[in-house]
């Protein structure tokens, strides 16, 4: 059975409350990591999205595995059961901070599953593979984020490359020195070109 309180909290109508109680969830895995993690897989079998946001929203607020690095390879398998799921506060707290965080911290780790997923054909798995260096991860590691992000800007899909897009925009912003000198490469190539113009929006010379 869910936790009552807590499982209605996740559901309210006041944004407010539901971060509150995903924050709360946050404390309850860092203070009993097993208990909080069977409450997760309750939450799964939930018909309601916003408790498998909420599933998500913990592992983009703090890092669990500093201390215990054992615990990676089960938290990368709950993240990689929504990978597919459209629902947008789901996938915003997914691959730009949830993955985010995992791969700022564990790059050589994270490698593996995000070239995995970045062969998917489903465009969500794509797009959370890219969202991932959006945030602080494309600051830290940017070179594995241009590495995976490229082939995926030549996506068919506008959704896929105008993510593609905005994160190399984000990367370029604190790597200018890295993103400029490839800037008329990308150019020239039929189907990197349509992400130079928002790439340049964001880009300052040094």
């Amino acid at each position: 059975m869910l936790t009552s309180d807590l499982g209605e909290r996740l559901l309210s109508g006041d944004w407010r409350q539901r971060l509150n109680a995903q924050y709360a969830l946050s404390r309850w895995l860092a203070e009993d990591f097993e208990e909080g993690m069977h409450y997760l897989g309750e939450l799964l079998d939930s018909p309601h999205l916003w408790h498998r946001v909420a599933v998500v929203a913990p592992f983009g607020m703090r890092d669990y595995c500093r201390q215990r690095p054992e615990r990676l390879p089960r938290i990368v398998g709950l993240l990689e059961s929504q990978l597919a799921e459209r629902f947008p506060p789901l996938r915003k707290n997914l691959g730009p901070y949830a993955l985010g965080l995992l791969v700022r911290k564990y790059p050589q780790r994270m490698e593996p599953h995000l070239r995995r997923w970045s062969k998917d054909e489903n465009e969500q798995v794509l797009w959370n593979v890219i969202m991932t260096f959006s945030q602080a991860a494309g600051k830290y590691h940017p070179l594995l984020g241009l590495d995976l992000i490229l082939p995926l800007g030549r996506h068919p899909s506008r959704y896929v490359w105008r993510a593609a897009a905005a994160t190399l925009a984000n990367i370029a912003e604190h790597h200018s020195r890295l993103v400029g000198p490839l800037l008329p490469c990308w150019q020239s190539d039929p189907l990197l070109a349509r992400l130079v113009p928002f790439i340049a929006r964001r880009y300052s010379p040094e």
